[in-house]
């Protein structure tokens, strides 16, 4: 991986390119790319949702773990303001926690092959409803389009 990784680098030198390459170590400093410049995600139904990972319920196989994302959704801009749903207690309290993030981090935890709670986003071992314990896009691992 380091070889083709040194290759592509020496490309995009070459060429004038850029490119951004995924972080392939532990973190436990993670920040979200949403919450970090106070953007939504809203859908084509007018959902909204905190990010891109949670807009739909999928299925998602990464570091050898099955998960299923369930979408979370804060309010509907076709049936109230933009500004009462960003408001609402409960999306101000997941904003809060995402951004200090005051959950684990399921991906470098010991127990990530046998626990059932990294097996979906509703909680946590830490109690956080919903929780981005596992999400890869604050880890580094996956680029946001942000």
């Amino acid at each position: 991986m380091e070889d083709i990784r040194d290759k592509l680098a020496r490309k995009a030198f070459e060429s004038g390119g850029k490119i951004i390459l995924p972080n392939f170590t532990n973190i436990s400093d993670r920040k979200c790319p949403f919450i970090h410049v106070n953007a939504a995600f809203i859908r084509y139904d007018g959902e909204v949702t905190p990010c891109l990972q949670y807009a739909h319920n999928w299925k998602t196989n990464f570091m050898g773990v099955t998960r299923t994302i369930r979408k979370i959704v804060f309010g509907n801009i076709l049936k109230e303001e933009l500004m009462k749903i960003w408001r609402k207690p409960e999306y101000i309290r997941f904003r809060l926690n995402t951004f200090f993030f005051k959950m684990p981090s399921c991906y470098e935890c010991r127990l990530k092959d046998y626990c059932n709670l990294t097996l979906t986003n509703e909680y946590d071992c830490w109690g956080n409803q919903p929780s981005c314990a596992s999400c890869p896009y604050s880890h580094g691992i996956v680029s946001c389009p942000l």
